[in-house]
């Protein structure tokens, strides 16, 4: 596993795939807590959105989720209510910010076990770039059935653009609302996730 965890990969976890069934209990990993927990692999993409889901009828569900050298990026405990573990809380998704190994831990708020089923999913609203010119306007509006993007827990509607560009070309960006109560904001991130 990663350096920062001391645990091996039980299975991979695939964006947009199947969800997994897993068990916590005896002979898992255990955090200091005594708390069992599995850990699995999920490859990502810089800019890649992302929601990871935990539900169990038998444990209060925890999930974590870490990045390649076992840094926690986020946890929950309740954002599906009803001890089920949502990251990011509530709604929305995340965008990874590069691209390779990412660590899903599935855990419980205190020492159980029983059964469970992870899930990574990329919300159909959330998954396409609009391809725009350098030099052209866009007009568009941002809606309630616009994905929703957490920036360090609170969730933003965003529209996501992408555009070519050549080494040493000189861009600027601006975006203008027009209308509503919108205070604009732009990120601008490079292939890697910076």
């Amino acid at each position: 596993g990663p350096s920062g965890i001391q645990c091996n990969p039980v299975g991979t976890i695939t964006v947009g795939g199947s969800a997994i069934s897993g068990s916590l209990g005896t002979g898992d990993c255990q955090f200091e807590d005594g708390t069992f927990f599995d850990l699995y692999t999920l490859t990502g993409t810089a800019g890649e959105r992302v929601t990871v889901s935990m539900t169990s009828t038998a444990l209060d569900s925890y999930l974590i989720l870490f990045d390649s050298a076992g840094e926690i990026l986020l946890e929950d405990d309740d954002g599906l209510g009803e001890g089920n573990a949502r990251i990011p809380f509530e709604q929305g998704v995340i965008v990874l910010p590069y691209t390779g190994t990412y660590y899903i831990g599935t855990n419980s708020y205190d020492v159980a076990s029983g059964a469970y089923q992870v899930v990574a999913s990329r919300p159909s609203e959330c998954a396409t770039n609009t391809p725009i010119t350098p030099g052209a306007t866009v007009t568009a509006a941002l809606t309630t059935s616009d994905c929703r993007t957490s920036l360090d827990g609170t969730l933003f509607y965003t529209k996501f653009y992408s555009f070519s560009g050549t080494s040493g070309q000189q861009l600027s960006f601006g975006l203008t609302a027009t209308s509503g109560n919108l205070d604009p904001y732009l990120v601008l991130r490079t292939p890697s996730g910076t």
